[in-house]
């Protein structure tokens, strides 16, 4: 992957700016950056059934408080589903 150069004072001004304007760094830009992510994929077979739901409210309290979201899927029993939400979130 090629990156460009960005001059200094442009970076600098960039920053200064999006201080200003009190603009928090885009989640995605920060796991490119850093090469990693602050997402959970989570899968469940239907979330209408109390133990999934309760079990995501958990999953998401937990998940928040470490300054991680989650994306959520359903997989309604299907194998193939599953496989396909499974290969979304690994990509």
């Amino acid at each position: 992957m090629i990156i460009p150069d960005i001059d200094i004072e442009t970076k600098k001004r960039v920053k200064r700016i999006s201080k200003v304007l009190h603009c928090p760094p885009s989640p995605i830009a920060e796991s490119l950056k850093n090469n990693r992510t602050t997402t959970i994929g989570v899968i469940v077979p239907e979330i209408k059934h109390d133990f999934f739901s309760s079990a995501i409210n958990g999953i998401e309290e937990i998940a928040y408080k470490s300054g991680y979201a989650i994306f959520l899927c359903q997989s309604i029993e299907s194998f193939e589903r599953e496989v396909i939400n499974s290969n979304f979130f690994m990509r």
